[in-house]
C-alpha cells in the first residue's frame, strides 16, 4: 500500500498554539517528522490521536488504516486538543466565559479538522463506525 501523509498547519486564533493536523495512513511518517513523538505502537486500534509539546505545537494525527474516521472521533480529539490549549494558557474551563471560549474553540478545530479531511485530504468522514 503506499503511503499517504498530508498535513495543514492552522493558528488557533489568539491562542498561543499551532495546531498541525495530519492524515496518514503509516504512522512512521509522522515519527519521521517529530523525532521525539511518542511511539503509539500500543495504541495500533487507534484511528487518530493528538500530542502536545512543550513549544506549544499540538499534532493531531488521523490514520484511517486503523479504522474509519468519524465526526464523533474528530469531535472527540478535538476536545483533548482544546484541553491542551487551555492548560497551556492557565484558563480554566469554569464559569460562564471559559465555558463559551472552550466550546468555540472546539467548534473551530472541528471545523479546520472537517474541512481539512474532507477537502484537502479525500477523506469520507462518517457519521459512526456503520454509516
Amino acid at each position: 500500500m503506499k503511503t499517504v501523509y498530508k498535513k495543514k498547519h492552522v493558528q488557533l486564533g489568539t491562542y498561543p498554539n499551532l495546531l498541525t493536523i495530519i492524515y496518514t495512513n503509516n504512522d512512521d511518517r509522522v515519527r519521521k517528522d517529530y523525532p521525539n513523538h511518542p511511539d503509539q505502537k500500543n495504541y495500533t486500534d487507534a484511528s487518530c490521536y493528538s500530542q502536545f509539546y512543550s513549544d506549544g505545537e499540538i499534532i493531531v494525527v488521523f490514520n484511517e488504516a486503523s479504522g474509519r474516521i468519524t465526526f464523533g472521533t474528530i469531535a472527540h480529539e478535538a476536545c483533548h486538543i482544546a484541553d491542551d490549549v487551555f492548560d497551556h494558557i492557565g484558563e480554566k474551563r469554569t464559569g460562564d466565559h471559559g465555558h463559551e471560549s472552550y466550546a468555540y474553540l472546539v467548534q473551530f478545530i472541528v471545523e479546520q479538522a472537517c474541512i481539512f479531511l474532507v477537502n484537502k485530504a479525500d477523506v469520507k468522514v462518517y457519521i459512526n463506525e456503520e454509516y
